[in-house]
């Protein structure tokens, strides 16, 4: 899920890392960009999931949280360098287990 136009999924073909995804949704597909919550409304109907199933891994307090946080979503905050997908375990352990 990413706030980008339709371009989006066609570079990630040619990068040869779209089959690594079930589906790309941006926010062209959603008609909505974050910080609304719409754009996570449509993830979750495309990926027939709940809140209390999926967190919002970002770097904008702002945006990704924001979105998150209007849709109840748990929100996992990158603050390079402080905080990094290496801290990401642990926190979803903590939420998830």
């Amino acid at each position: 899920m990413s706030n980008f136009d339709s371009r989006r999924h066609p570079l990630l073909q040619e990068l040869s890392i779209a089959s690594h995804f079930d589906f790309i949704l941006t926010s062209a597909d959603a008609g909505a960009r974050k910080p609304s919550p719409s754009i996570l409304h449509s993830l979750m109907e495309k990926a027939n999931t709940t809140p209390s199933d999926i967190c919002i891994v970002g770097d904008s307090a702002l945006v990704d949280g924001g979105a998150a946080d209007a849709a109840a979503i748990p929100f996992f905050h990158i603050q390079r360098p402080t905080t990094d997908l290496s801290h990401f375990s642990n926190w979803h352990r903590q939420r998830f287990s």
